[in-house]
């Protein structure tokens, strides 16, 4: 049977659990919309990544899948996907922000029997391995982790945004950014790996629609996920400009930038 899956999404949750019922259902409505029937559930490490889970857990459609995981973030800011087929992954108190650096992270995640994928290696954010360590040092984590994410579509709008004729001459590079976060280029890609994925990075109802796709039963769907070297990939293209997830995106960009700098000032 085939099964499409979304590999980095994002609840962003309502801390009001009425509120949070709907939102989680809602979003799995356009998950099923957009023919994705597995999620790998990667809420940030410092927005309770166990309670959004848990919720979309219990809005989970029949017949749908969900692996628990959380985006991690290293001592050097430097984003990772981590997740596992087993919820004991929240237990552990290393998967706090900032708490490894990414050589303690490689140790970790192996000794736990956890999986890892480099996400967004040329992402416009500050949490780009690439532009924290530079390119051998990310070959070599990502090698170490034995995976990155091939394609990441959080960046659409942005995209279309800066391609405007007006911004377009004073955004080149941040749409070459853009393009190569939707689609990792080959040479891009680590030369020793176990697995690839690829995700919506979703943080809000219609953005979702990017995802891998594997042949394989249900009982060895996770096994497939993280030994499949060629995924079949399908990225979610916007035709035109959403300003309402625009501005949305970019508060919860501030939101979320404010929350890790309270992190780091108070721990």
């Amino acid at each position: 049977m085939k099964y499409n899956i979304d590999c980095h999404f994002h609840p962003n949750i309502s801390r009001n659990d009425t509120k949070a019922v709907k939102q989680c259902t809602k979003r799995w409505n356009e998950l099923k919309e957009k023919n994705v029937t597995v999620v790998i559930s990667t809420e940030h490490a410092y927005k309770n990544p166990e309670r959004a889970y848990k919720f979309m857990q219990k809005t989970k459609p029949e017949n749908c899948f969900l692996f628990p995981g959380v985006e991690y973030v290293t001592k050097e800011n430097v984003d990772l996907i981590i997740f596992s087929d087993n919820e004991r992954i929240y237990t552990h108190k290393e998967l706090e922000p900032f708490t490894m650096t990414l050589q303690q992270t490689v140790d970790f995640v192996s000794k736990n029997n956890l999986y890892c994928s480099v996400p967004h290696p040329h992402t416009l954010g500050l949490t780009s391995i690439l532009k924290k360590k530079g390119v051998k040092e990310y070959q070599k984590y990502a090698a170490l982790f034995g995976a990155v994410e091939i394609s990441n579509t959080a960046f659409e709008n942005l995209r279309l945004l800066f391609s405007l004729p007006i911004l377009r001459w004073f955004s080149k590079k941040k749409i070459i950014s853009c393009d190569k976060t939707s689609v990792l280029p080959k040479e891009d890609y680590p030369q020793k790996y176990t697995f690839l994925t690829a995700g919506s990075d979703a943080h809000f109802y219609g953005e979702a629609g990017t995802y891998i796709t594997v042949s394989c039963t249900s009982q060895d769907l996770f096994q497939t996920i993280v030994t499949n070297k060629n995924p079949e990939v399908t990225v979610h293209k916007q035709e035109k400009i959403d300003f309402r997830l625009l501005v949305r995106g970019a508060h919860v960009a501030l939101t979320e930038f404010l929350i890790k700098l309270r992190i780091k000032v108070f721990r």
